[in-house]
Protein backbone atom coordinates (compact mmCIF):
# COMPACT_ATOMS: atom_id res chain seq x y z
CA UNK A 1 0.00 0.00 0.00
CA UNK A 2 1.10 3.46 -0.48
CA UNK A 3 1.29 5.63 2.46
CA UNK A 4 0.82 8.98 2.81
CA UNK A 5 1.85 10.88 6.35
CA UNK A 6 1.08 14.71 7.66
CA UNK A 7 2.29 15.60 11.17
CA UNK A 8 1.77 19.12 13.37
CA UNK A 9 3.39 17.87 16.60
CA UNK A 10 5.03 20.74 19.21
CA UNK A 11 8.53 21.85 18.67
CA UNK A 12 9.94 19.55 21.17
CA UNK A 13 8.99 16.12 19.54
CA UNK A 14 9.65 17.36 16.02
CA UNK A 15 12.85 15.67 15.60
CA UNK A 16 11.94 12.36 17.20
CA UNK A 17 8.86 12.40 14.98
CA UNK A 18 11.03 12.46 11.62
CA UNK A 19 13.13 10.03 13.34
CA UNK A 20 10.77 7.38 12.93
CA UNK A 21 8.99 8.87 9.95
CA UNK A 22 12.43 8.81 7.54
CA UNK A 23 12.66 4.90 8.87
CA UNK A 24 9.64 4.01 6.63
CA UNK A 25 8.96 6.32 4.51
CA UNK A 26 10.92 9.29 2.32
CA UNK A 27 10.23 13.09 3.09
CA UNK A 28 8.41 15.02 0.76
CA UNK A 29 7.81 18.25 2.36
CA UNK A 30 8.56 19.59 5.73
CA UNK A 31 5.99 17.61 7.50
CA UNK A 32 5.00 14.66 5.04
CA UNK A 33 5.98 11.66 3.83
CA UNK A 34 5.28 9.16 1.36
CA UNK A 35 6.45 5.86 0.59
CA UNK A 36 5.61 2.06 0.40
CA UNK A 37 4.63 -0.13 2.85
CA UNK A 38 3.56 -3.61 4.15
CA UNK A 39 0.53 -3.70 6.23
CA UNK A 40 3.01 -4.69 8.86
CA UNK A 41 5.66 -2.33 8.67
CA UNK A 42 2.61 0.30 8.62
CA UNK A 43 1.53 -1.24 12.17
CA UNK A 44 4.99 -1.06 13.51
CA UNK A 45 5.33 2.74 12.16
CA UNK A 46 1.82 3.56 13.64
CA UNK A 47 2.48 2.23 17.23
CA UNK A 48 6.06 4.13 17.12
CA UNK A 49 4.45 7.45 16.28
CA UNK A 50 1.95 6.62 18.95
CA UNK A 51 4.95 6.24 21.32
CA UNK A 52 6.48 9.49 20.63
CA UNK A 53 3.35 11.79 19.80
CA UNK A 54 1.07 13.82 22.84
CA UNK A 55 -1.99 12.86 21.69
CA UNK A 56 -3.65 15.76 23.45
CA UNK A 57 -1.61 18.08 21.74
CA UNK A 58 0.16 16.65 18.19
CA UNK A 59 -2.05 15.54 15.12
CA UNK A 60 -0.74 12.99 12.94
CA UNK A 61 -2.91 12.13 9.93
CA UNK A 62 -2.04 8.70 7.68
CA UNK A 63 -3.59 7.87 4.71
CA UNK A 64 -2.92 3.97 3.45
CA UNK A 65 -4.08 4.15 -0.05
CA UNK A 66 -4.88 0.50 -2.04
CA UNK A 67 -4.91 -0.52 -5.55
CA UNK A 68 -7.81 0.75 -6.83
CA UNK A 69 -7.96 4.04 -5.04
CA UNK A 70 -9.31 2.92 -2.34
CA UNK A 71 -8.02 4.63 0.85
CA UNK A 72 -8.16 4.81 5.05
CA UNK A 73 -7.32 7.80 6.58
CA UNK A 74 -6.44 7.13 10.51
CA UNK A 75 -5.77 10.32 12.84
CA UNK A 76 -3.46 10.11 15.78
CA UNK A 77 -4.22 13.21 17.86
CA UNK A 78 -5.95 16.17 17.99
CA UNK A 79 -8.61 16.16 14.82
CA UNK A 80 -9.26 19.91 13.22
CA UNK A 81 -12.83 20.23 11.68
CA UNK A 82 -10.80 21.18 8.26
CA UNK A 83 -8.61 17.71 8.65
CA UNK A 84 -12.42 16.06 9.34
CA UNK A 85 -13.95 17.03 5.79
CA UNK A 86 -11.75 13.95 4.02
CA UNK A 87 -12.92 11.85 6.80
Amino acid sequence: MIVLLTYDVKNTRLKAVRRVCIRYLSATQRSVFEGVLTEKQYLILSNELRDVIDPSYDAVTLYRIYPGHSYKREDLGIITIASSILS
